[in-house]
């Protein structure tokens, strides 16, 4: 039992080329939490040319997500409302998708009614710019980038997302 223990140790330290390699696709994030988001460009699925920076004084999300994601699925109504709710008082979305096929990416948007931009690259995780910059490895994932522009962090636990919308964004005032 030792031996074997020993021998799973020395593996752990020494990782194969194989896990090394897997590990290295990724590469170090450009951005982690606490920091503030450099200028950003992106294209949405409509040929939109955006900068992120220009949602500077808004809060902003970065959803992750592809179309054959259960969870996404899920997701995506739910995003839906807080996008309904929180808009009006200065929330907006850029959604990066890591789907390979463009038509099942637009299907996804159109069965959920997406309103905000979609970065539609056709490169999936890790050879997705978008992706490799935050080190979002798995879909689902939702930034949030406070007004200031730093990011806060991922924030895909809904309630905990809208407790911190709450506190960011002020109501809405009665006309």
């Amino acid at each position: 039992m030792l031996a074997a223990l020993g021998f799973l140790l020395a593996i752990l330290a020494n990782p194969s080329p194989a896990v090394a390699e897997q590990q290295d696709l990724w590469g170090p994030p450009s951005f982690t939490t606490g920091d503030t988001l450099g200028d950003l460009a992106i294209e949405d699925m409509e040929g939109n040319h955006i900068r992120l920076s220009s949602y500077r004084g808004k809060v902003l999300l970065l959803n992750f997500w592809v179309s054959w994601c259960g969870e996404c699925d899920e997701q995506a109504p739910l995003l839906l409302e807080i996008f309904g709710k929180y808009h009006p008082r200065g929330l907006d979305i850029v959604g990066i998708t890591y789907d390979k096929d463009r038509a099942q990416a637009d299907a996804f948007r159109r069965k959920h009614a997406i309103p905000w931009p979609i970065e539609f690259t056709g490169k999936g995780f890790w050879k997705n710019r978008m992706g490799r910059a935050f080190h979002v490895d798995d879909t689902g994932a939702i930034l949030l980038i406070d007004t200031k522009g730093i990011l806060e962090g991922d924030f895909r636990d809904l309630s905990r997302l809208q407790h911190r919308l709450d506190q960011l964004l002020k109501p809405q005032r009665n006309k």
